[in-house]
């Protein structure tokens, strides 16, 4: 089983507060396992998130993103996976 450990780039555009992406991501990077490595840049409109651990639970937290939220309008996540 491959379980090495990747990074991963997130530019997230769209409507959103920065009490999303403190606790709301927070949050679900922990619940797949993964590591925050910190918030690059931040404003209503488009944050960038470095965030580490195994391939599998990247997709999976990728996938999560594209579900419908109530209190936030995404509109695209450009991601890139930094080895």
């Amino acid at each position: 089983m491959n379980t090495k450990k990747r990074k991963l780039q997130m530019n997230i555009l769209g409507r959103h507060e920065k009490i999303w992406t403190q606790l709301f991501l927070r949050t679900k990077i922990n619940t797949f396992g993964l590591s925050l490595h910190g918030v690059e840049h931040y404003s209503s409109d488009h944050s960038e998130l470095i965030v580490s651990g195994e391939s599998r639970n990247l997709w999976k937290f990728i996938k999560s993103l594209k579900s419908p939220m109530f209190f936030v309008k995404l509109d695209k996540i450009v991601f890139t996976f930094l080895d």
